[in-house]
């Protein structure tokens, strides 16, 4: 079968179906060419969160049902494909800790194409399947692996002070900044390893100009007292920690600023003491 949609879009399709089968068993293929993505965004924002400003679809589809059971291959070329304004914070495909913009961009190539071999699967039968979501859910899979490896790529020279994590329950990656640690009773930056670690934030928030820290200094009971516990501490001794906890962050913040990080970028916030007597004192980070 061929068919045109509109001036260019072209369409063409062969497949085989067993009438006699139980369930639905075929082989088709199809291939589609110049099909224009922003008339089809009403369709499919829903479901990837953003509307559609621009591209092109090209796809070779090669798809088997057997007594119901989906599976095939898809490959996709998506032509100068970009994303306009937000729709759904809740929506299916999301990536992660980045924004799915974010992830499209790092799928493209040096003619700013994104290129996507992806296998599919799926069971008719089943209560919550939909069409369109089982040539969603793929490309979601592919922009999963794509927005990981730029993830990796990018903080890989920060390994001190950025960590990917891949929680329980979820595939996306998501970022995690590691605190720095202080010994028992100090304030100041003083060890080694404190400062490898804050010459990787400093590298980072120079590469990253626009980017803003906010950090919080925490005490533990030990700093003042090995026999204590967080409830047997006095008013004055909460006070003390919380007072250390916080000069532990102005100390922090005076470090990244002389050397060469702005103070207007560098946000602190309310001291607390950590009341986990197998804790470390530290300065914990967000960005």
């Amino acid at each position: 079968m061929k068919a045109k949609n509109g001036a260019y879009a072209t369409i063409e399709s062969n497949a085989s179906i067993k009438p006699m089968a139980e369930r639905l068993t075929m082989q088709a293929k199809a291939t589609v060419r110049e099909v224009e993505l922003p008339p089809v965004s009403p369709y499919v924002s829903s479901a990837l969160g953003y509307q559609i400003q621009s591209g092109q679809l090209n796809m070779d589809l090669d798809l088997t049902a057997n007594q119901g059971e989906l599976s095939g291959n898809t490959h996709i070329v998506l032509r100068q494909f970009d994303l306009g304004g937000q729709k759904d914070s809740n929506a299916l495909l999301q990536v992660g800790a980045i924004p799915l913009d974010l992830a499209v961009n790092a799928l493209k190539n040096s003619d700013n194409n994104i290129v996507l071999d992806l296998p599919m699967k799926g069971d008719i039968e089943n209560p919550n399947f939909q069409w369109q979501n089982f040539f969603l859910l793929p490309i979601r899979q592919g922009l999963f692996k794509a927005s990981s490896t730029y993830l990796m790529q990018t903080f890989v020279p920060y390994a001190n002070v950025i960590s990917l994590v891949q929680f329980a329950g979820e595939q996306a990656l998501r970022l995690r900044v590691e605190p720095l640690q202080y010994a028992l009773g100090e304030e100041d930056i003083t060890a080694p390893e404190q400062e490898a670690f804050l010459d990787q934030m400093i590298k980072l928030m120079k590469d990253r100009k626009g980017a803003e820290l906010k950090a919080c200094g925490v005490s533990v009971v030990k700093d003042i007292s090995e026999d204590k516990t967080y409830k047997s501490l006095t008013e004055d001794e909460k006070a003390e920690l919380l007072e250390l906890a916080n000069q532990r962050a102005e100390s922090l913040k005076r470090y990244l600023v002389d050397n060469g990080i702005q103070s207007s970028r560098v946000f602190l916030c309310s001291p607390s003491i950590e009341d986990d007597n197998n804790a470390a004192p530290h300065v914990t980070f967000t960005f």
